[in-house]
């Protein structure tokens, strides 16, 4: 009899960034979804969804959830959380309030680390993904993320045309590096996104109420907390009062900035622990954001993390020559 393994919780494999789709026969390509990074974990009858940071989801996606006690097998499983607004389209926003909205919410896989006591992080991806096919094929509630072989650049352009977040490249060969960000998988984006640490507010002005802008930063030389600009949009009245019950808890007296902030009105600085998603017009010269719009809250992602995300040139992959 094969002893099981005991499945520990397991960070997950982050892609690197590049600037451009491309197209290469060593890699399969994948929807970016705009959702929230999960791990499934069924292991006993016992179901355990947690994010990228090891933050249980169990309670904030019941019906995830409950897709999962169906599985029949012990396994873990990677994928996206993600929720449809009402035009049916994935958004990142609808996510944030989707039990008070009653989003319809999917749990979309694309891979497989470990099954019934075997661990499969060392297996190539292209197994992996054969041996999860397999198994989602019964539980149609569960999703899985299909892929396409070496056509990047003509995959690419039809996200931009459903007005996606993006597409994902991976190399067929590559094994699961828990944690580890690798150029074995690339991610292109169609929208400037990026995520900021929420460090402070301002007063609100005129019939606004709660807070008027979020001071925000990244840890972009170690620890030390870069400002990158200021967002006083992307939120309505709801969020506004939801957002502004979080920051109050978190109050400080002193800036948690090594420099001086080039701000007029005076700033309740708080704990730089809430983590927001952004979108934005582009890097000035100094590296601030221009035209940021709040999106919502990163749940998944802990602020150490935050760094200011880098587009790297693509370098060793072997593209079609074709499509050059």
């Amino acid at each position: 009899m094969i002893k099981k393994t005991r499945m520990p919780k397991t960070r997950p494999m982050l892609a690197t960034a590049v600037e451009k789709p491309f197209d290469s026969d060593e890699f399969v390509f994948e929807i970016k979804w705009d959702g929230f990074r999960a791990l499934g974990e069924v292991q006993d009858h016992k179901v355990s969804l947690y994010s990228r940071n090891l933050n249980n989801f169990n309670n904030k996606f019941p019906s995830v959830v409950e897709h999962l006690s169906k599985v029949n097998e012990d396994l873990l499983f990677d994928g996206e959380i993600i929720a449809y607004d009402s035009d049916g389209k994935p958004s990142f926003q609808a996510l944030q309030d989707s039990e008070k909205n009653n989003a319809r919410l999917e749990y979309i896989i694309f891979d497989l680390l470990y099954l019934n006591g075997k661990k499969l992080l060392d297996l190539e991806l292209i197994e992996r993904k054969k041996l999860l096919q397999k198994i989602l094929k019964k539980y149609p509630k569960l999703v899985y993320s299909e892929h396409i072989q070496g056509k990047g650049i003509n995959f690419f352009k039809q996200a931009v045309k459903k007005n996606l977040e993006g597409i994902i490249g991976k190399r067929k060969n590559s094994k699961y590096l828990p944690g580890k960000r690798s150029e074995s998988w690339l991610k292109i984006k169609h929208h400037k996104r990026d995520e900021a640490i929420i460090a402070g507010f301002t007063k609100p002005r005129g019939s606004r109420q709660y807070f008027g802008s979020l001071v925000l930063g990244q840890y972009r030389n170690a620890d030390k907390l870069t400002f990158i600009g200021h967002t006083g949009t992307g939120f309505d009245e709801s969020q506004l009062s939801s957002l502004y019950k979080k920051m109050i808890p978190l109050k400080v007296k002193k800036s948690p900035f090594k420099s001086d902030v080039p701000l007029n009105s005076p700033i309740t600085w708080i704990k730089p622990k809430l983590v927001a998603e952004l979108k934005f017009a582009e890097w000035t010269s100094d590296n601030i954001m221009r035209q940021p719009v709040f999106m919502g809250l990163r749940e998944d992602k802990s602020a150490p993390e935050v760094s200011g995300e880098k587009l790297k040139k693509l370098t060793g992959v072997r593209t079609l020559r074709s499509q050059k």
